[in-house]
């Protein structure tokens, strides 16, 4: 049996997800990632508030589905043409599942709070489902055709959650296709 060379029970831990991780490495990273984002978040605080009605509105889950198929379709995660390699279904918590061609993704709608699924479900697990979708499929059944450690695959999802789904560019182009689909949920309902 191979003893692990790590220092804590801890590190053994971490080790099964980010092999050769350590708990110094994990605080540096996390101190250096501190000292950027203070700057960040003291600016944010300072921010003047714009208008967020849009954001307090209730929606139906129908339109949050709509806007789901928009958001995949506008990242590139195919989930309605007749090659569809994906799509998305409701569950109490949301999840990824599946592999180069066929990745399928969950989210789970809330009719008072539809910003919660654009952010953290859909957003989220669509990056992860486009991370293994762009494995080169030449690979498949090789050591080389998996996706990386755990850490890779998060950093993927987050990459679309975080920095394109909260980004001034995505909304630019993005708010007015899902204003269209509130105004028509407003006029009809």
């Amino acid at each position: 049996m191979e003893v692990k060379q790590t220092k804590t029970p801890y590190e053994a831990l971490i080790d099964q997800f980010e092999p050769q991780m350590t708990t110094q490495k994990i605080t540096e990273t996390f101190n250096q990632l501190q000292t950027g984002l203070r700057h960040i978040l003291d600016k944010l605080q300072d921010a003047n508030k714009k208008s967020t009605i849009i954001l307090c509105q209730a929606v139906p889950v129908e339109t949050q589905k709509q806007i789901s198929q928009l958001i995949t379709q506008t990242l590139g995660y195919d989930t309605v043409s007749s090659t569809t390699n994906g799509r998305i279904d409701e569950t109490e918590h949301p999840f990824t599942s599946g592999s180069y061609p066929d990745v399928r993704i969950t989210t789970h709608y809330y009719v008072n709070d539809y910003t919660n699924f654009i952010f953290f479900y859909v957003l989220h697990e669509a990056g992860h489902a486009l991370y293994e979708l762009n494995v080169n499929p030449k690979w498949r059944y090789q050591p080389v055709g998996n996706t990386c450690a755990y850490g890779i695959h998060e950093s993927q999802s987050r990459f679309y959650e975080n920095i394109i789904g909260r980004s001034k560019e995505f909304w630019t182009s993005f708010l007015p296709k899902v204003q269209i689909l509130l105004q028509f949920f407003q006029i009809y309902s």
